[in-house]
């Protein structure tokens, strides 16, 4: 891949990270469902954190690790497994049917994402549903939809 990237490297995952927003009082505000991550795999332990406000105004997050083994449900954290191939992969969340499925609520923003070595990141974007059908087929890479 041919382009600038941002490498996030560690020894620890839990004082090792990029966030945004930066400032833990503002939120992103972001209302397009679907996540999507364009990170290279360093065969090394990843994580990133996404954390979402449903329609009952409370505040969920889900961590989505190569460490977790199996999924995890809390009523404010959700941790599942993640398998990335060989390369580049794009890895895409639709936080819709997260919480949906996983807590009986319906989705209204994304608030903050985190992201924790080992990767490269080449793009982190938000989309809608339609945009992201029409652009998987333009897509040449490796990726991994996590339902």
């Amino acid at each position: 891949m041919q382009c600038l990237v941002l490498e996030v490297t560690g020894n620890k995952i839990n004082n090792t990270y990029i966030t945004c927003p930066g400032n833990v009082k503002k939120t992103l505000g972001v209302k397009f469902p679907i996540l999507v991550i364009t990170v290279k795999n360093l065969n090394r332990s990843f994580a990133f954190d996404v954390q979402v406000l449903d329609d009952n105004n409370v505040r969920r997050r889900f961590r989505m690790s190569t460490l977790t083994v199996q999924p995890e449900v809390k009523p404010f954290t959700c941790k599942l497994p993640l398998a990335l191939a060989e390369g580049w992969n794009q890895v895409l969340l639709p936080l819709h049917e997260f919480t949906k499925r996983t807590y009986g609520t319906n989705y209204l923003e994304t608030l903050r994402v985190q992201v924790y070595p080992n990767c490269r990141l080449q793009r982190i974007f938000f989309t809608s549903k339609t945009r992201m059908e029409s652009q998987l087929h333009q897509v040449q890479q490796n990726r991994w939809l996590v339902v």
